[in-house]
């Protein structure tokens, strides 16, 4: 290479193209560095808020969930939850002799446990049976945790019989 003024002044476009080039290829460089930041910090917003969406999503099902358990599970006060009980009792020819309220019990944050005790009798086992069934399909949804079976004889040798039981009920009541 010719380093006298002939030779520069003929490489001189060469040259100044040469770091022109250079230049640009840097400031593409940088440029194409930085807007690749950009999307990529892009990307980890666009995860992120989607997995937001998808948790909104889930609470919003979940949510939904709680209101239909909540429908479903009954609302009333005891005095309406033992009418009922009566007259399924009544039914399915059940007589109830006594009610017996146990301590109520917190089952979650939503609901409480109300148990109770009844002592009922009736002419026949269908009767009974009848009466149980009936009580654990009602909306109401109500719990058999005990079950207890005598029977009774009454009168002479052509005794009338009797089935005393004595039962442990378990409903459950929304709390709120």
């Amino acid at each position: 290479m010719d380093l006298t003024t002939e030779g520069i002044s003929r490489y001189k476009n060469f040259i100044i193209n040469l770091l022109l080039l250079a230049i640009f290829g840097f400031a593409a460089f940088k440029l194409y560095s930085f807007t690749q930041d950009k999307v990529l910090s892009l990307l980890e917003k666009k995860q992120t808020e989607e997995k937001k969406n998808e948790l909104l999503t889930n609470i919003l099902g979940m949510e939904k969930k709680l209101i239909a358990y909540k429908n479903f599970l009954n609302k009333k006060d005891i005095t309406t939850l033992l009418s009922t009980i009566g007259s399924i009792a009544r039914d399915n020819k059940v007589n109830i002799l006594s009610i017996k309220p146990l301590q109520e019990e917190s089952f979650t944050a939503y609901l409480r446990k109300f148990p109770f005790e009844l002592e009922v009798e009736t002419d026949s086992y269908h009767n009974l049976g009848s009466f149980i069934a009936s009580l654990e399909s009602h909306p109401d949804l109500y719990v058999m945790e005990l079950l207890d079976v005598a029977s009774l004889r009454q009168g002479s040798e052509k005794a009338f019989f009797k089935l005393k039981a004595n039962l442990r009920v378990v409903t459950f009541l929304y709390r709120g």
